[in-house]
């Protein structure tokens, strides 16, 4: 079952988020055991482990499906609860209620736990007390955001945009506008590596990105001496995940609704926009995992 952690906790914003699918005595009730944590499964839970949750003082409220039509989560369940309640459940669950009760402990977990640390290969990128800047190096002559052309002023805007506290450089080959042509592999390829390696070359203090949905470029830029590839795509090609975990490098899986390069605003429709990104970036996540990449890496 998908659980996923839901950050709003006062009545307000939960009866915003869920609207009419969501009683206001339920919100209240939710909101009132918001010290704790309120975890969303996306589903009915089964009538013996409900009564085990309440028995552990854990609130339930089910949000009703006819009341927001199109709801990516039908009937899904909210709970307010503690790790000391869940903890209660495990004990005393057995069978596919002691799974359940797993799954609620793991998701209880990553909500409480502090922002991550991204591991890039002989770097870790610690986001835990400030974010961290990504300056973008675009080597590609049609991208809507400022060019530079050439290894030498790649290195240059890279070196001035770390001076400035850029964390990351972003190099990228191809335009992703709507109405730009795709660039051929070896185009791509050809724009990118020369910067990565010049840049990596010299020395300049900050982790190197490229940004590309493409295996066979990332590969490339990886064994340049990029640190990260930044795929706009969402894993559109299949081999990406194992290029990335050949090299130890790190992986930006991004959400996209429809495909680069192509406006398509019949596309762009959400009935629930939060639950279907969450549900596409946890797939993907999946994914690259299965394909060998870290999950501190991703």
């Amino acid at each position: 079952m998908n659980v996923r952690f839901l950050a709003v906790s006062d009545a307000p914003s939960l009866r915003a988020r869920f609207g009419d699918a969501l009683s206001a005595a339920d919100a209240g009730a939710l909101a009132a055991s918001a010290d704790a944590r309120l975890l969303v499964l996306g589903g009915s839970v089964p009538p013996g482990m409900r009564a085990l949750l309440r028995d552990a003082g854990v609130t339930i409220a089910v949000a009703d499906d006819t009341a927001l039509p199109g709801m990516t989560l039908p009937g899904a369940t909210l709970l307010g609860t503690t790790r000391v309640a869940l903890e209660r459940v495990r004990e005393r669950a057995s069978g596919d209620d002691a799974v359940l009760a797993d799954e609620l402990l793991v998701a209880f977990a990553r909500a409480s736990a502090a922002a991550p640390a991204l591991r890039l290969r002989d770097r870790v990128l610690d986001m835990r007390d400030e974010a961290r800047v990504m300056g973008i190096v675009n080597v590609t002559p049609d991208s809507f955001y400022e060019r530079v052309d050439g290894a030498e002023a790649a290195v240059a805007k890279a070196r001035a945009m770390a001076a400035d506290g850029a964390a990351l450089i972003d190099v990228g080959g191809q335009s992703y506008a709507a109405g730009n042509g795709r660039v051929p592999v070896d185009e791509e390829r050809a724009r990118v590596v020369p910067a990565v390696r010049a840049i990596a070359e010299a020395g300049i203090d900050a982790a190197i990105s490229v940004d590309t949905f493409t295996a066979s470029v990332a590969d490339a830029a990886l064994a340049a001496g990029a640190h990260l590839v930044n795929d706009c795509s969402g894993l559109s090609d299949p081999a990406l995940p194992e290029v990335v975990a050949k090299h130890g490098a790190a992986l930006v899986v991004m959400h996209v609704k429809g495909t680069l390069n192509v406006r398509e605003p019949e596309r762009y429709v959400y009935h629930d926009a939060l639950a279907e990104i969450v549900e596409f970036l946890y797939e993907r996540t999946e994914r690259a995992v299965a394909g060998g990449v870290a999950r501190d890496a991703i």
